[in-house]
């Protein structure tokens, strides 16, 4: 019986050429759109699930009520105090990673991004297999390191690694183990790893309760009640952190809060995770729904053309029922058809998704493949085909065994309205889709086009950034007066972070005022003297650091408005102010800036200057920021590079733009933004194919009618208005649900970013007329060939 499902389908298909074509490509192209955005929803899904132990593990992080804002970082002495004060937890992990330092072997020596620093038992609490080395002894030493066997192979090529020394930023460091490369679906990515202890060498407090700047992961037991850990471990750290500032623990205003791991790839809301690639929950939902709208508009094409051409094969039901098939029978041939049709769409579909798969992975970022003989995509693949094949089938197949052989000879015009009246409903559904997603494309388009021109508040074009590397911070100054003798060079300045980087964020400030239970979060930020000018900040009240006043080394600050606000100081400048128990006066007050990006609010920011310049904290994490003159980029940075290979001949040359740094903030956003506009396109795509398969038809039936009318006398505008007018007021119908539905999805997204634009009508207006005008040239071509045709072909037989 399924043989003989499968010839009556083949038959049907090379009868019909032209409808089938067209259902073939609809569905295949939504079946191929499908499978590409669930590829990359798979992806996101599947961060850090690779771990053994992956349900036990949780982030600890801190939320601050009265900012209404969490960090992912927390303090330093953290990790250890929760491990000895609670049973329950199993083991306590400090994480710090680090970028672009200096590896050198022999006669190799590269910079290389995803260094980091971590407690000896990280390998016990994370699953990164060792390829050589114990990971329980491989980071039990200060100058100990574990490297990926990528990194081994560029240095080492064919050697054993094991044992040798390998020079990181000069220092000498024992390799100690080799592991597999680090699995991108990880938000945890390095190259090399030492022990946290290193940190403590170099000058790093960490026994500290104040600064919250280590990633602290914690592993549980099993069957524990986390909310009772999280209770009290948020008591333990009021009452550490008040012990550490000398204050009441009421007052403390911290809370802790665990993030399971398998859920921190997609929670871009809380902030200071500069080092991870982060991803959006919310666009996980937004590209999952959009994968199964496009497979439904694909299906739509099949239930309309289905049902549009079911008097064709009102014959054959009425024929195979008179000899005794019944309606069970009959339904199921159907829908065997539009599975078997379904089946085919799916192999054109795969070949599709590996043609455009490398430029897919392209424009989202990511190295996505297909593993064929892998069950999930063996499970994922025939879900598809029966979801697709049902969902397209089901209807047509119900309404074509349901008719009856004696309606082949009477008026069937009732049923025939009501199956017209469900084919609108289903063309409508189409376009409203589709408006919707053009409305979400344009509203995309315009926030990002607002991220790209909105005026941060300091000047990020022309500048470019280099890293504190051997001893440039103690020559800094011979640096800049060097650089400075370069017309081409604006400014040079150094700050203890780049400026769009998190840097230390504390609660340990005091103001003349300050209640007790007080506690305002600020941004403290290390500069020097000329970083103001550099970045064009714009000065509100009081005055700059200047050189003239050798007290602002150690006992001035500089508040942005946010800061002031917050604190509630009226007139601040001359006030006094503490930061980490250091007394000083404010004397200025800069404008609000936008470092961060856009989706969170300007944070409390304290400048202060920089007291050494060589300090392990700069040569860490410190910036050195050129401004140069517009159009002289090339010149002004040969000469830069020149003037650092004489102070500072031992580390290589390496620059980068801070523009380009700032649009990276932006980067999921601008994936989303790409996607949108690929498979918007798509969505309209496969709408119009189906309407033109319908048009299609709908002419063809009305052929006669269309002869006799110009019999009449009817003019060939009247014609083409009388085909296109339905089709005309399905789309407009559309539009008026698809509008509200945009609203509520696009203000929803817009919610994420604390500064945004406002949604006016021009989208929703724009999308409808572009809905329209592609609908409407998609019914011309076919109008205009009916009514233009000689009414005596399709009267000659009358």
């Amino acid at each position: 019986m399924f043989k003989y499902y499968i010839k009556i389908a083949v038959r049907n298909l090379l009868r019909y050429k032209t409808y089938a074509l067209i259902n073939f490509l609809g569905l295949a192209c939504g079946m191929a759109c499908t499978i590409l955005i669930l590829l990359w929803v798979q992806d996101e899904l599947s961060y850090d699930r690779f771990h053994k132990d992956k349900d036990d593990i949780y982030r600890i992080g801190l939320y601050f009520p009265g900012n209404s804002f969490r960090i992912a970082q927390s303090r330093p002495a953290f990790a250890h105090a929760l491990k000895n004060a609670f049973s329950e937890i199993v083991d306590a992990v400090r994480y710090k990673q680090r970028s672009r330092l200096l590896l050198k072997y022999d006669n190799l020596c590269f910079y290389e991004d995803g260094g980091a620093f971590a407690d000896p038992s990280f390998f016990n609490v994370f699953t990164f297999p060792f390829l050589k080395g114990d990971p329980n002894t491989a980071l039990s030493e200060i100058d100990n390191v574990v490297i990926t066997e990528k990194l081994a192979s560029k240095y080492f090529k064919n050697k054993d690694p094991m044992n040798k020394l390998l020079f990181v930023d000069g220092n000498p460091m024992k390799i100690t183990g080799v592991i597999k490369d680090v699995p991108e679906q990880s938000h945890l990515q390095f190259t090399f790893i030492s022990s946290i202890q290193l940190l403590a060498r170099l000058g790093e407090n960490l026994h500290s309760w104040g600064n919250c700047n280590l990633y602290t992961y914690i592993k549980f037991s099993d069957n524990i009640s986390k909310d009772e850990i999280i209770n009290k471990s948020t008591q333990y750290l009021r009452t550490k952190t008040a012990e550490q500032w000398g204050r009441n623990p009421k007052d403390v205003d911290e809370m802790v809060f665990f993030q399971s791991l398998k859920d921190i790839h997609n929670n871009s809301d809380i902030r200071s995770q500069d080092d991870f690639k982060i991803g959006d929950i919310q666009y996980v939902h937004i590209f999952t729904i959009i994968a199964i709208f496009i497979l439904v508009i694909a299906c739509i094409n099949y239930i309309n053309l289905s049902t549009a051409r079911a008097t064709i094969r009102k014959k054959e039901v009425g024929v195979k029922k008179v000899i005794g098939s019944n309606k069970y029978q009959l339904f199921k041939q159907f829908l065997s058809e539009s599975l078997i049709f379904s089946f085919e769409a799916y192999i054109l579909a795969i070949i599709l998704v590996e043609l455009f798969l490398p430029a897919f992975n392209n424009f989202v970022g990511k190295h996505l493949s297909i593993s064929y003989l892998h069950w999930k995509f063996i499970f994922g693949s025939l879900t598809i085909v029966f979801f697709t094949g049902i969902l397209a089938g089901a209807y047509p197949a119900f309404y074509l065994s349901s008719f009856q052989p004696i309606q082949l000879f009477r008026d069937t015009t009732q049923r025939g309205l009501s199956t017209t009246a469900f084919r609108k409903i289903l063309i409508v559904v189409q376009f409203l889709i589709s408006i919707a997603l053009i409305i979400s494309t344009m509203v995309v388009y315009d926030q990002l086009n607002y991220i790209r021109n909105k005026k941060l508040g300091f000047d990020k074009d022309n500048v470019i950034y280099l890293r504190f590397r051997g001893n440039i911070g103690k020559n800094l100054e011979s640096f800049r007066n060097e650089l400075k003798k370069n017309i081409n060079i604006l400014g040079v300045t150094a700050k203890n972070s780049l400026p769009i980087e998190s840097a230390d964020r504390t609660t340990s400030v005091q103001w003349p005022g300050k209640k007790p239970d007080q506690e305002v979060f600020v941004e403290a930020t290390a500069v020097d003297w000329d970083y103001i000018e550099t970045m064009n900040l714009s000065l509100i009240d009081g005055r700059n650091f200047s050189r003239e006043f050798s007290s602002d080394l150690k006992g001035s600050f500089i508040l942005n408005e946010e800061a002031v606000k917050q604190i509630s100081l009226e007139s601040p400048i001359g006030k006094q102010f503490s930061l980490w128990q250091q007394q000083g006066t404010i004397i200025g007050v800069v404008r609000n800036v936008h470092f961060s990006s856009l989706r969170h609010s300007i944070e409390p920011q304290v400048l202060y200057l920089v007291q050494d310049l060589n300090s392990q904290e700069m040569k860490d994490y410190g910036a050195i920021l050129i401004k140069i003159k517009r159009g002289e980029l090339n010149n002004s940075i040969s000469y830069i590079k020149d003037t650092w290979n004489k102070i500072n001949p031992n580390f290589p040359f390496e620059f980068r733009f801070l523009d380009t740094a700032v649009e990276n903030q932006y980067q999921i956003e601008k994936n989303m933004g790409i996607i949108f506009n690929y498979f918007t396109l798509l969505s309209i795509f496969i709408a119009c194919l189906g309407l033109f398969g319908l048009v299609s038809f709908t002419t063809e039936q009305r052929s006669k009618e269309i002869g006799i009318r110009k019999v009449l006398g009817a003019s060939v505008p009247g014609i083409l208005v009388m085909l296109t007018k339905n089709f005309t007021q399905w789309v407009l119908l559309a539009n008026i649900f698809a509008w509200p539905i945009a609203y509520y999805a696009m203000n929803k997204w817009l919610q994420n970013f604390a500064y945004r634009i406002d949604l006016t009508i021009w989208p929703f207006l724009s999308a409808g007329l572009a809905a329209l005008i592609v609908a409407l040239i998609t019914v011309s071509w076919q109008a205009i060939r009916a009514a233009t045709s000689n009414p005596v072909e399709s009267l000659r037989y009358e």
